[in-house]
């Protein structure tokens, strides 16, 4: 999570890039997040940056007792990009 009033400009970005580069990394082939079902403004920022609804849960369970309803998002995740070979072109 970043505060707008203090990140600088593209923060959010550059966190949410990392997270789908370390999520390739273990061989995932999909990212998947939820947002708050109230908070329209960060839904369309994950679909803005290529993710998906896939779905909705009414009840989450927030761990303290309380529940909330979030949207489900996703987003395939590419490959990550294998290292070059070492040994000499023939």
């Amino acid at each position: 999570m970043t505060d707008r009033r203090t990140a600088p400009p593209g923060t959010g970005r550059l966190m949410l890039a990392e997270a789908e580069r370390r999520i390739a990394e273990t061989g995932r082939t999909v990212c998947r997040l939820d947002c708050l079902a109230t908070n329209p403004r960060l839904r369309q920022y994950y679909e803005t940056a290529g993710y998906t609804v896939v779905g909705e849960q009414s009840s989450k369970d927030g761990g303290l007792g309380d529940t909330y309803a979030v949207t489900l998002l996703e987003k395939a995740v590419p490959e990550p990009l294998t290292s070059q070979s070492t040994e000499p072109a023939r």
